[in-house]
């Protein structure tokens, strides 16, 4: 959330106790909200994300796109403070639950790009902890990989996140091969770009993820491209990073952005914790826990943004 005097710049919402995706901003002094509508599943990790173009807006769950609007301007510039949790301009914008891997992009991705940042973590990261909840009958297929971009020949060791009881796992690397292996490595001959697929099979049903344009294989020499400007800090050559966090650190009342940018923020009321999607995480009251970022210039975001994070509500 980037407050403003009278409201907020931009702000990406998933507020207790009903949680679900909501984009707010503020363009040519017009207040545009844009909902995703139903409620986002508690005790689950979900990844939001959310991308305004100069044109149009979107929020994405889990990658997929669930609304797009089309508001034409850019964002209005404040000098007010960015914070994560909740804010201190409008009331009953508090998160109650665990949030991890936040990132700020000063353009729209696209949604190939989005799927990149979903899959890595912020920096370093770890890997990602067992969700604290009971094992369901019905598999919930999910993966990521070491690396998802680079020259051939590409080997990609893929990470199976399944949740829930599978008997069988199928997997399709989007080259005409595949694999029945939990957890496979495969090598990638080929330039190209390749939809991955798993399908989970257990005794309450079957389940597959898809993610589309997941492996780029670029020819020996030609180097693995990317945006331009800000950083990386995980997430592949995706340019315009200009915050993330990956709340990593082990103590203290501080958070280190890994942008390269410098916007390091300070906890209030805010509880580490080592259950985050990938390794540590913060977990929020509801009610007063904040992160707040101070002001800076490459957080005025003006014809392009992309918010982004993981996030459990409770």
């Amino acid at each position: 959330t980037k407050e403003m005097s009278g409201g907020l710049a931009y702000a990406l919402h998933s507020d207790s106790p009903r949680p679900s995706a909501n984009l707010q901003i503020r363009i040519a002094n017009n207040n545009r909200w844009i909902s995703a509508g139903s409620q986002l599943p508690v005790r689950t990790w979900t990844h939001l994300a959310a991308t305004h173009d100069g044109s149009s807006q979107a929020l994405f769950v889990n990658g997929e796109q669930v609304v797009r609007t089309s508001h034409s301007g850019n964002l209005a510039v404040s000098n007010n403070p960015l914070r994560i949790g909740g804010n201190t301009v409008m009331a009953g914008r508090a998160f109650e639950g665990v949030i991890d891997e936040v990132r700020i992009h000063n353009r729209a991705l696209s949604v190939a790009e989005l799927t990149t940042v979903a899959g890595a973590a912020v920096g370093s990261g770890g890997a990602p902890a067992p969700a604290p909840e009971p094992p369901v009958a019905a598999p919930v297929a999910d993966f990521a990989a070491n690396t998802t971009r680079g020259e051939a020949p590409l080997t990609v060791r893929f990470e199976n996140r399944t949740t829930g009881e599978a008997e069988r796992f199928e997997w399709a690397f989007g080259d005409g091969q595949s694999s029945t292996a939990r957890a496979p490595t495969h090598r990638y001959t080929a330039p190209g770009t390749y939809t991955v697929e798993l399908r989970a099979v257990g005794p309450g049903g079957e389940h597959v993820a898809r993610k589309t344009g997941f492996i780029t294989v670029t020819a020996a020499g030609a180097g693995s491209g990317g945006g331009s400007g800000g950083g990386s800090a995980g997430g592949g050559a995706v340019g315009g990073l200009v915050a993330a966090y990956g709340f990593e650190e082990s103590g203290g009342s501080s958070v280190q952005d890994a942008s390269g940018q410098g916007n390091h923020g300070t906890l209030a009321n805010v509880t580490r914790t080592t259950q985050g999607r990938f390794g540590r995480a913060l977990s929020f009251n509801g009610n007063n826990s904040l992160v707040t970022v101070e002001n800076s210039a490459s957080l005025g975001l003006t014809d392009g943004m992309t918010l982004s994070a993981w996030v459990y509500p409770t």
